[in-house]
């Protein structure tokens, strides 16, 4: 996938970078039990969508489709955990046939 078909929407609440093969979404600061919930915009024709998420108890993720090859991932840390985390979100489809997979690093802090 290529670095301009991924772009934040939430760019009140993280900024999105990519190092190497892996997209990283950095929060600004959050506040305990606050709404943490971000959106990407995914440009692309894409069959067989799965998202694997590395830790469920406390980050969520959805995948919908909206107009034309537009897709809007939505990614929701749960705020109710004080302190720095680091999660994985990762995007597995395939594109012309090919299976691909984009990897998301979600990273942060909550505070009181």
């Amino acid at each position: 996938m290529k670095e301009e078909d991924i772009k934040l929407i939430s760019l009140d609440k993280a900024r999105l970078e990519k190092i190497e093969e892996i997209y990283w979404i950095y929060y600004n600061t959050l506040k305990y039990k606050s709404n943490s919930t971000i959106q990407l915009s995914i440009d692309g024709c894409f069959e067989n969508i799965k998202l694997k998420i590395g830790c469920q108890a406390c980050t969520q993720a959805s995948i919908s489709k909206s107009e034309g090859n537009k897709h809007t991932l939505e990614i929701t840390y749960d705020t109710k955990n004080i302190g720095n985390f680091t999660k994985t979100v990762t995007f597995f489809h395939t594109k012309n046939g090919k299976e691909e997979a984009t990897t998301f690093k979600i990273t942060g802090t909550v505070s009181r």
